[in-house]
């Protein structure tokens, strides 16, 4: 009894101790992953600061004329040059002969698994007139790319995949970013050996100017030429404006689509509307505000349908998307219901304890989209009192709102149409430090890039604060869509840090995957680890704005043209760039491209023979084209499918049997041990009762046990079962 008690209280004193001790090692553990997971984002941003001293230097070199002479017809895009070292970067089957063989066991995964990834194609509607192929990359250069709307609109088809861009800032960024090259495809060779400590590749490192051109390392092709803008990817907003509170107000009223005919508007208004939603990042916080008549909230059950800003999670961001994409034209325009309900939004979201916890803490950008009069059915003298109470009203909310929050808020007005009405918003502009751009009916495709006027005028903020000169931003993790993977971007802003303030010149980026980083983390989710750490930037680190009025003039004139400012100067100086004196005919008329090897050919593919292709998840942005080989697909697809079907089953059935015992000889005497563990084979048309077990135990107890009820002729094989304590004896089932 005393040995018992001793034990006894050891075990408790054990338990009292180890389960603490245990969980001060796993949070120990758990401590150390998270430092070197802090260590490598570390690393990275240290990283794409460097990146950014690069191209801050070339750019301080952008007017010479070295740097204009040896850039002509020495620069490789993304549409129609042939890239001097391609590479294929993934699996391909192995008759293709491109350099991707596989061999042994690894080949016949491959092979089986191929069968199951044909299967589902053939299966699936969607995906089953086609294959899917892979494009070259060239780590030993890098592309550039533009949008469309930076090259000549007069282009016929056939001119298109070889055109370059005329404007000459444009021509000079391409030049100067030149000059970097050798040193982005080092850092992408150092970072290929630094991922390779931890089990993972690099991500691409990519500039993107101000103006629209993108460089980046590796090259790789796009699956359609000059469909790509940074400008308007959350990487590249989140690092020119840093956090911030956003309303969209959007006007719904019936002049925006009188008819199914005449719906540009409202459908350009909501174009431009998700893709504002799309550049935020769960650092910003957005609502949207709708007005005809009256003015609404467009609210999201997971928020409480609270009327107030949300966080721009990517959750949140496709609901808010699905709504606008709903809206329909109605009603009249009322102008004061539509900014009394916004800035309600906003005092009531700053108000809210929970809001001050997750909330940007920074300034506010209100979009408002219009192609209406202030007030329908008010003329003359009406009219006049009712733009003086608008303008009122907003004088007055903004300045409470900085007074009693600290948030400076700007209104960035919208005129749509030919018949707005630009006078009222134009004052609305002008009396309140505002930003006001007309946008005709001609230039309704123009909407998108003209709304990003309010990062442009927060990155102004940001290169004036000492505090920020090494500003990061981090996004919130997304699939790339090169490679279907999941990763996250560490970006920082380029100024020209020769004038005051500084000027923005562009955003520099880096690629991060998530599955090393998750690898090293294990089950803790470091997707939600990185956004309270790394994603959601402080209050300090918000843009601080203080432009004089010759700046916002100059902001304005370089947006809506001399029309848009507000005549407090003639020097428009102050937030653009000095144009360079240097001229350099060569490269302006020649062009910008080496080699358009590829123009009018649309096999920029690797890995290919006879129809096959790269073994890789589908994804919609690849390139993809009829599959000339569909029947012998069908036949093999089924053939493996059936194999690897009867092969799992028999795996299955074998692990489910679990080990067996071997026939018990009837002329041996079991041991206590394997009468207790193993079930006896017995006859299979009895079933031994509770006494006769007892008796084959206390017999094996005295030394001379009974002949068990047995068939010596079959050999049943048995599994270990669960036993069941009956009456102080284990009884198996």
């Amino acid at each position: 009894m005393t040995i018992m008690i001793k034990n006894s209280l050891l075990a408790l004193f054990v338990l009292a101790f180890a389960t603490p001790h245990s969980q001060l090692l796993a949070n120990a553990d758990a401590g150390l992953d998270e430092a070197i997971v802090r260590s490598i984002l570390g690393d990275m941003e240290d990283e794409v600061k460097k990146f950014r001293d690069e191209i801050e230097r070339a750019f301080m070199l952008r007017c010479d004329s070295d740097t204009l002479s040896d850039c002509g017809s020495n620069n490789y895009n993304d549409c129609s040059s042939a890239f001097p070292n391609p590479t294929c970067s993934k699996i391909s089957t192995s008759d293709c002969g491109c350099g991707c063989e596989l061999s042994g066991s690894t080949l016949y995964l491959v092979f089986l698994y191929a069968g199951l990834l044909s299967l589902l194609i053939v299966v699936t509607p969607s995906l089953n007139e086609y294959y899917y192929r892979s494009v070259n990359i060239d780590t030993t250069i890098s592309k550039v790319t533009v949008p469309r709307a930076l090259l000549p609109s007069d282009l016929d088809p056939d001119q298109l995949q070889t055109a370059s861009p005329v404007d000459h800032e444009v021509i000079q960024t391409a030049c100067y970013t030149r000059l970097v090259e050798p040193y982005m495809v080092d850092s992408y060779r150092r970072s290929e050996e630094y991922w390779k400590e931890y089990g993972g590749k690099p991500g691409s490192i990519y500039f993107g100017a101000h103006n629209g051109l993108f460089r980046m390392v590796p090259a790789k092709h796009q699956p359609t030429c000059w469909d790509f803008d940074h400008r308007f990817r959350p990487w590249c907003v989140a690092a020119s404006s840093g956090p911030k509170d956003v309303v969209l107000v959007l006007d719904i009223s019936a002049s925006m689509a009188p008819s199914a005919e005449q719906s540009l508007r409202l459908k350009k208004a909501k174009e431009a509307a998700t893709t504002v939603i799309d550049t935020l990042t769960v650092s910003d916080k957005v609502a949207i505000v709708v007005f005809n008549g009256n003015a609404s909230v467009l609210t999201l059950a997971s928020n409480d349908n609270k009327e107030q800003l949300i966080v721009a999670s990517n959750e949140n961001k496709e609901q808010l998307k699905e709504k606008i994409n709903l809206l329909e034209a109605d009603g009249a325009t009322n102008f004061y219901d539509a900014f009394d309900v916004t800035f309600r939004v906003l005092s009531d979201s700053f108000r809210d304890e929970a809001y001050a916890a997750k909330g940007s803490g920074c300034n506010v950008a209100v979009i408002f989209l219009t192609d209406g009069a202030i007030a329908e059915y008010k003329q003359g003298e009406e009219l006049e009192a009712e733009t003086e109470r608008v303008i009122t009203l907003v004088k007055n909310r903004t300045a409470g709102i900085e007074t009693d929050y600290s948030r400076k808020t700007t209104v960035f007005g919208y005129s749509l149409g030919d018949e707005s009405d630009t006078d009222v918003m134009k004052q609305i502009a002008c009396q309140t430090n505002g930003i006001w751009t007309h946008i005709t009916d001609d230039e309704a495709d123009n909407l998108i890039s003209e709304m990003g006027a309010y990062y442009q005028l927060f990155a102004a903020g940001l290169g004036a604060s000492e505090n920020n000169k090494d500003f990061v931003a981090w996004v919130e993790p997304y699939t790339f869509k090169s490679d279907g993977k999941l990763g996250t971007t560490v970006s920082v802003p380029v100024f020209d840090r020769s004038v005051t303030p500084y000027v923005r010149v562009g955003v520099v980026g880096i690629d991060v995957y998530m599955e090393p980083l998750q690898a090293i983390m294990k089950d803790r989710n470091v997707t939600e680890w990185m956004k309270n750490d790394f994603i959601v930037k402080p209050a300090e680190e918000c843009p601080t704005i203080e432009p004089t009025q010759c700046q916002l003039d100059a902001l304005r004139s370089s947006r809506g043209g001399i029309n848009a400012t507000c005549g407090f100067c003639s020097n428009y100086e102050g937030l653009s760039h000095t144009p360079c004196s240097t001229q350099t005919e060569s490269v302006y008329s020649n062009g910008l491209w080496k080699y358009d090897d590829l123009a009018g050919n649309d096999d920029n593919t690797c890995c290919e023979c006879n129809g096959a292709s790269e073994l890789e998840e589908p994804d919609d942005d690849r390139p993809r084209e009829p599959n000339p080989n569909r029947t012998i697909v069908i036949a093999v697809a089924v053939t493996v499918a059936v194999v690897v079907v009867v092969a799992t089953a028999a795996l299955v059935y074998r692990n489910r049997t679990g080990d067996v015992v071997p026939p018990v000889d009837a002329t041996e005497t079991p041991t206590i041990k394997e009468l207790g563990d193993v079930v006896p084979p017995v006859d299979a048309t009895e079933t031994p009762t509770i006494e006769e077990l007892r008796a084959q135990f206390d017999a094996i107890k005295a030394g001379s046990p009974p002949k068990p009820k047995v068939n010596v002729n079959v050999n049943l094989k048995l599994k270990f079962r669960p036993r069941e304590r009956n009456n102080g004896v284990y009884v198996p089932y």
